[in-house]
C-alpha cells in the first residue's frame, strides 16, 4: 500500500493538535477560578493562536529552561522566578504575546514532539499506524509523566510571586556565577537592593565556570567593529585596533569591577562601554572577565555563564538537592517575601 506522505504529515498535524488542545483544556478545567492568574499569554505556532493563563504558560517556560529530571524544589523555584518575572513585565496590561516576554518557551505541540520516542514510529506502513502510535503509545506516557511533575510544582506554587516592599520584582536569574552573586544596590541602585549578593560555592565545580578564550588583535577589531563600538584615542581620534599591539591593548585597557569581580565598566584607550556590552562583543560567558598578554594574543578568561544577579540555576539546584525548600532557596537570591 502506498502512502500519501501529505495526508501522513497532516494527520500528525491534526492529532498532534488535537492532543494539545485537550490537555490544555483539561488543564484548565483543573484549575479553580481562584489557582488562574487570569491574565494571559498568546501564542502562536503552526498556523493557530492560543490564549493562556499565565498558569498554563509556565509549564512552556520550565520545559524550554531547565531539565525536569532537576530537583523539584529547584524547579518550583523557577516557576516563581518565572510566574515574577512575567507579572512584572505585565504591569497592568491583561494579556501580552509569549515573544514579547523574551523568555524561552516551548509550545504544547513541541513538547509531545520533543517527548515521543521516535524509534515507535520506525515501519510504521499507513497514516491509521501513525495516529494510532501518537495516540496509544508510550510517547504520550512520557509526555504525561513529565507533566505530572510540571502539574505538582505548579499546584504547590499557585499564584505564588515575590515581592519586596509590596511591589512585585524584576527576579533576575542567570545559569552559573562567578562564584558569588552580585549585589544590586551595590551596581545597579537602591531600586534593586533586593538582589543579594552571596557566596555560591557549588559553582565552582561546574564544567562551565570558566571559559578561556584567544583573540588576535585583527579578531578583537573585528569583534568590536561588528558591535558598532569606535575606540578613541584622548584627541577622539578613531583608533583602527588593527594597528596597535596586544601589549598596547592591555596597558591601554581599564577594568572597573563590583566586589563580586564582575567588570561594571571597561574603558579603551578613551572609550567607556559597559562590562556587558563588551562582554556580548566579544561573544563571552560572563562580564567577570579577565585580560592577559600570551604569546602576541589577548587571553581573555570569564567566570560563569550570565549577568551574574539574582538566582543561579546551578547554585539552586543544589540547594535543593541540599533539602533546601523552594522559598528557602529563593530568599537565598532575593530579599523578598513570597505571596500571592
Amino acid at each position: 500500500m502506498k502512502v500519501n506522505k501529505k495526508f501522513v504529515g497532516c494527520m500528525l498535524l491534526l492529532i498532534t493538535l488535537i492532543v494539545v488542545l485537550i490537555y490544555i483544556k483539561e488543564m484548565g478545567t483543573k484549575q479553580n477560578e481562584s489557582e488562574k492568574f487570569n491574565k494571559f499569554i498568546i501564542v502562536q505556532g503552526n498556523g493557530y493562536k492560543t490564549k493562556m493563563d499565565v498558569e498554563q504558560f509556565i509549564p512552556c517556560v520550565l520545559f524550554a529552561q531547565m531539565s525536569l529530571e532537576n530537583n523539584i524544589e529547584t524547579i518550583k523555584a523557577q516557576a516563581v522566578v518565572d510566574r515574577t518575572y512575567i507579572a512584572y513585565m505585565m504591569k497592568n496590561k491583561k494579556e501580552i504575546e509569549a515573544d514579547e516576554l523574551g523568555l524561552p518557551y516551548m509550545s504544547y505541540e513541541k513538547m509531545i514532539k520533543v517527548c515521543k520516542d521516535e524509534k515507535k514510529l520506525k515501519g510504521k506502513k499507513s497514516a491509521l499506524d501513525v495516529v494510532k502510535n501518537i495516540v496509544g503509545s508510550s510517547n504520550n506516557e512520557q509526555f504525561k509523566s513529565k507533566m505530572q511533575i510540571i502539574d505538582k510544582v505548579m499546584n504547590e506554587t499557585a499564584l505564588m510571586v515575590m515581592k519586596n516592599k509590596g511591589e512585585i520584582i524584576l527576579p533576575l536569574y542567570h545559569e552559573i556565577s562567578g562564584g558569588m552573586t552580585r549585589n544590586g544596590l551595590e551596581v545597579l541602585g537602591e531600586k534593586y537592593g533586593y538582589l543579594l549578593a552571596g557566596v555560591c560555592q557549588d559553582d565552582y565545580n561546574n564544567s562551565d565556570y570558566k571559559m578561556e578564550r584567544y583573540f588576535t588583535m585583527a579578531e578583537l577589531a573585528d569583534k568590536m567593529e561588528k558591535a558598532k563600538i569606535i575606540i578613541y584615542d584622548n584627541e577622539k581620534n578613531e583608533i583602527d585596533l588593527k594597528n596597535i599591539t596586544v601589549n598596547e591593548m592591555i596597558e591601554n585597557t581599564n577594568i572597573l569591577k563590583d566586589s563580586s569581580e564582575y567588570a561594571v565598566s571597561v574603558k579603551i584607550f578613551e572609550t567607556g562601554i559597559s562590562g556587558e556590552d563588551f562582554a556580548n562583543a566579544l561573544n563571552v560567558d560572563s562580564s567577570n572577565i579577565t585580560l592577559e598578554y600570551i604569546d602576541d594574543k589577548i587571553k581573555i578568561t570569564t567566570k560563569g555563564k550570565g549577568h551574574g544577579f539574582g538566582l543561579s540555576m546551578n547554585q539552586a539546584e543544589k540547594y535543593g538537592e541540599q533539602g533546601m525548600g523552594y522559598e528557602e532557596i529563593l530568599k537565598k537570591f532575593y530579599d523578598v517575601t513570597i505571596a500571592e
